[in-house]
């Protein structure tokens, strides 16, 4: 089994979903020759807790993982002690597991190392003689069941991908700030992620200064975003032929997902902040020829958290205490349209202002950001989530906030999770958190 995560990757940016750049013909005929979820939505649009609840099957708030920056030194809240993880889980099954990922919040400080044998958190830039190490590790380990995680944060901000990615899409005419060399970025020759993101959006404080993006800078923004996609998918491509000609291909399910998506200003932001559709719905594909339908695509709309209870199905393994995850095998297996499921999403710890969490019916979308705001959008008619109907249908709202709260009123009996595990990190964990941005 390996399973992949694109960090930061949003669905409406593949060709599958209905892009119109040739962003991923890779990602693409994947999806083409499995199958497809054309809405999924994750549970935060933070990295650590959003792969924590593919990895627990819990919502963030339960599983408790997440990073705590606004302390002085910066704390983590690692995955709670009595939750096993799915490593964990498919260790005790017999499977040889290992992991490579950007590190970051994607770490053993926050418990992403349980359970693996191998767990590897510097992967970095993609390159394709990090992908050969890699086929090597599960071209030895093909003689027995074996589980591969691979994490990216190749797509992140800051956009830079490398020649010739980073003009594939760019306009030649376009002569405003953003600057995608990383020689001009670097600051006395230090190429750290943190000097590059900074650089990258000219910050001189902790926020982007939003008023800096015009419509051509934000376009500029957009097309490097999408050259760090189409790099990303030429990069898979080459790993999966080299999986496909070591005969390693036929009997392993592989599943990608992103954890969260990325704003453009489409409601004042940029980043991943917020719980609109651009932040959280993502890509996610399952490719098992064989064992799988070939070419299905499942309309219904499902939680990412999901991913957990569906991949220990498909494996064998019994999940042992029940989990707010449920399988997506009988929307696999299922003819016509599958009704949609309730999707519940939450940032409770980033936002100062408060604890923000969505809901997702199918039809509504209510997104409550605390402190008494409020928002309300019809699902069809209003995709994008543009028009703003709460004030008209309070009734509705206060129903929907009721169905949203059903999905967290059995935390009101126990302790907060995680209040007791919080601990600081250490001086390798904040200059790795450093260097990928995430700390100034």
């Amino acid at each position: 089994m390996i399973l992949i995560s694109l960090d930061t990757l949003r669905a409406d940016h593949l060709g599958a979903w209905g892009y119109a750049r040739p962003t991923s013909p890779f990602l693409d005929a994947l999806a083409a020759g499995g199958v497809r979820f054309s809405r999924a939505f994750s549970q935060s649009p933070k990295t650590a807790p959003s792969h924590m609840s593919v990895f627990t099957g819990a919502f963030p708030l339960d599983h408790g993982a997440h990073f705590d920056y606004a302390t002085a030194p910066p704390t983590v809240h690692p995955v709670r002690d009595e939750i096993p993880t799915l490593p964990e889980l498919m260790l005790r099954a017999g499977y040889r597991s290992a992991a490579w990922t950007g590190g970051g919040q994607v770490s053993y400080a926050a418990g992403f190392a349980r359970g693996f044998h191998d767990f590897n958190s510097s992967l970095g830039k993609l390159e394709p003689q990090k992908m050969e190490s890699i086929r090597r590790w599960f071209r030895k380990h093909a003689d027995r069941p074996c589980f591969l995680f691979l994490h990216t944060y190749q797509i992140h901000d800051p956009y830079l991908p490398p020649p010739p990615y980073d003009a594939l899409f760019a306009d030649p005419s376009y002569d405003g700030w953003v600057v995608a060399d990383r020689e001009r970025l670097a600051s006395g020759g230090d190429r750290g992620w943190d000097t590059l993101h900074t650089a990258f959006w000219r910050k001189t404080g902790s926020a982007v200064d939003t008023s800096l993006i015009g419509p051509a800078d934000l376009q500029r923004l957009v097309d490097l975003y999408d050259g760090g996609i189409r790099f990303t998918d030429d990069v898979l491509r080459g790993f999966f032929e080299g999986l496909h000609a070591d005969g390693l291909l036929d009997e392993t399910l592989v599943v990608v997902f992103s954890d969260h998506g990325e704003e453009f200003l489409e409601h004042g932001g940029v980043l991943h902040e917020m719980l609109y559709r651009e932040t959280l719905h993502v890509p996610l594909i399952f490719y098992w020829p064989g064992h799988l339908p070939v070419g299905k695509v499942v309309e219904a709309q499902v939680p990412l958290v999901d991913l957990h209870a569906t991949l220990l199905e498909l494996a064998g393994i019994d999940r042992g205490e029940p989990t707010e995850a449920r399988s997506l095998l009988p929307l696999i297996e299922a003819g016509g349209r599958p009704s949609d499921r309730a999707v519940y999403s939450e940032e409770p710890w980033s936002h100062l202002e408060g604890s923000h969490r969505s809901l997702r019916t199918g039809e509504y979308t209510v997104y409550d950001h605390d402190r008494g705001r409020v928002e309300l959008f019809e699902s069809r008619s209003d995709p994008l989530e543009g028009q703003d109907l709460a004030a008209d249908r309070p009734d509705l709202v206060a129903s929907l906030l009721a169905a949203a709260a059903a999905f967290t009123d059995h935390r009101a009996a126990g302790a907060p999770p995680s209040a007791t595990s919080a601990r600081e990190l250490s001086p390798e964990d904040i200059e790795a958190l450093r260097a990928l941005g995430y700390l100034e």
